[in-house]
Formats: C-alpha cells, sequence, structure tokens
C-alpha cells in the first residue's frame, strides 16, 4: 500500500537512486516500528519492556507509517522530525535499552543516505589540486594582464577613454566570489583587484 501511495503522489518520477534510498529508509523505518510492536505485545505485567516499547510507538509513531506514503522530500522532512523526537524526548535511550541500538544506527545511515540522493544533506567538497591551483592562478594573472592593459588606455585629456575602461572593467569591478582558500591561506573575494591609481596610469572611475 505504502507503494501504490507513493507511486500515486509521483514518487514513480523519482530518479533510481532516489527511489532506492527511499526503500532502505523505508524498511529501516519499518524494521524499527516492527520491533517495538513485538515489544510491546508481551504482557505488560510479567515485562515493564512492553510499557517502555508502547511509550515510544504512542509518542512517536502514533499515526503508524503513514509519513512514508508521500512524495519524497515530504517524507523525509517528516523523517526527520521522528529522529528528532526520538532524540530529544529520550526515546532513543530506551530503544538502546531494550537492544535495539542497531535498528537506530540502521535508521540513521538509511536517512543520511535518503538526503544526500534528494541533495538535501549533501555538502559538495571543493576539490583541490596542484592542477586545478595552478590554473587558478594562470586565470587570475590573465584577469590582471586585462585589467592592467585596459587601464594604460585612459588618457588624462579624452574623458571617452576613461568611460570606455569603465564598460570593459564593469564584470570584473562588479563580480564578487567567495572566499577561496588554497594551502591554508585566504584570499579576497574580487577575482582580479583592480591596478594602485598613479598618476602615470590612472585607474578609471568606477561607473
Amino acid at each position: 500500500m505504502a507503494e501504490l501511495a507513493k507511486r500515486i503522489s509521483g514518487e514513480a518520477e523519482e530518479p533510481p537512486v532516489v527511489r532506492a534510498a527511499d526503500v532502505v529508509e523505508d524498511n529501516a523505518f519499518g524494521a524499527l516500528v516492527d520491533w517495538l510492536k513485538s515489544f510491546a505485545r508481551l504482557p505488560g505485567e510479567r515485562h515493564d519492556e512492553a510499557a517502555e516499547a508502547q511509550t515510544v510507538l504512542d509518542g512517536v509513531f502514533a499515526a503508524g507509517l503513514e509519513l512514508l506514503k508521500i512524495r519524497p522530500v515530504d517524507e523525509w522532512q517528516e523523517a526527520e522530525a521522528r529522529l528528532k523526537l526520538l532524540a530529544d524526548d529520550g526515546h532513543n535511550d530506551t530503544i538502546a535499552k531494550l537492544g535495539g541500538k542497531p535498528f537506530l544506527d540502521e535508521l540513521a545511515v538509511a536517512h543520511e543516505a535518503y538526503g544526500e540522493a534528494l541533495g538535501i544533506t549533501v555538502v559538495k567538497p571543493v576539490v583541490d589540486s596542484p592542477a586545478i591551483r595552478e590554473a587558478l592562478t594562470d586565470a587570475i594573472d590573465e584577469l590582471r594582464g586585462y585589467v592592467l592593459t585596459v587601464s594604460s588606455l585612459v588618457k588624462k585629456k579624452d574623458a571617452t577613454t576613461a568611460a570606455m575602461a569603465a564598460r570593459l572593467l564593469a564584470p570584473l569591478i562588479h563580480w564578487r566570489d567567495s572566499p577561496v582558500k588554497a594551502g591554508g591561506s585566504s584570499e579576497t573575494g574580487k577575482v582580479a583587484p583592480e591596478p594602485p591609481a598613479t598618476k602615470a596610469n590612472p585607474a578609471p572611475d568606477a561607473p
């Protein structure tokens, strides 16, 4: 039924990697809930574990596993909320005491993989290598040379040359990027700094 509901809600349109991660997360939640229900079925007068398991079920899964029937992005958010409840209300401790830590571990791994498949929890690493740093340095040198060349065209007695240079340099003047870290040092956000103004080579005024 859960699979049918997801097909109706459009999950079938998701990429295979998302569908696969969704199946793993569904299984992890299902295994945990089934395990808790098994404890809850024990006679309470002889087994305190029954009441403890029922407390977790009532506090976190009162609606059963309906969260597994909605579209993946919403399901992930609902799952995140359930995991927070488990942690904040002390239910993880109860589950671990009952011997269910493997269920929690599996659920944590499945949930993280599901978030990565959906692009929710992915933080793409910055690729850094000598070749990339060398290419970046070459690009900055080329840009710096371009700035110097354009600046050299400015003539004090010809206002049109300053206006032309300002237009040519505008994309660089207004382009800011996040700080680039290489070898532990940080660069400024500006890709190509403007050369300092001198009497012989005045820098054009920004528009």
